[in-house]
């Protein structure tokens, strides 16, 4: 995710000259709760940060979840997360992750090259657009490159894209869009 955000001098991201603040509340299984979620969250909003991308989720509405979310977007920080894996390819059924299911996060599905939607990908009514999330390319683990396929892979092209447009938007206007004018 964050070799697709920023690169590494090999692989050029989609915002090469973006800092990253890199947060870890999973383990190497991908397991974890919500609650070092919310503390990251609560971190980042303290550090500062423009934007928060997150590509993890649970199928339970957190309200502390939801409240962390909530300050983040009263500071300005835009919140995009991965709608999720859990899809069936069928357009008619819902699969709800949170905290990608919040109205308030830009929710972020995957197609693949042909801009069709990935069969894995969630479905549902919150999911605000897509991004290449099939095949991608990025750095790894031990300095190496991996191909991987994933909701998560298409979100950090939509958070890179984010982190242009408000740098983009500085120099042209020499002001920071608001979190809606963004989105």
């Amino acid at each position: 995710v964050a070799g697709t955000i920023a690169g590494n001098g090999h692989i050029l991201g989609v915002a090469p000259n973006s800092k990253l603040l890199i947060l870890k509340v999973l383990d190497k299984n991908g397991n974890g709760n919500m609650l070092n979620v919310v503390n990251a969250i609560n971190y980042a909003i303290q550090q500062k940060v423009d934007i928060i991308s997150m590509s993890l989720g649970c199928p339970i509405d957190i309200p502390q979840l939801k409240t962390s979310i909530d300050r983040a977007l009263d500071k300005n920080i835009m919140v995009v997360c991965a709608c999720g894996n859990s899809g069936d390819n069928s357009p008619k059924t819902a699969e709800i992750d949170y905290p990608a299911y919040y109205n308030e996060v830009i929710s972020v599905g995957a197609i693949d090259n042909t801009r069709l939607n990935a069969s894995f990908s969630n479905s549902n009514k919150e999911i605000d657009l897509v991004a290449p999330g099939v095949n991608i390319i990025s750095t790894s683990l031990n300095n190496e490159y991996a191909s991987l396929d994933g909701t998560s892979m298409a979100t950090p092209h939509v958070t890179g894209a984010l982190a242009l447009l408000k740098q983009r938007a500085m120099y042209e206007f020499g002001r920071t869009l608001t979190e809606s004018e963004l989105y």
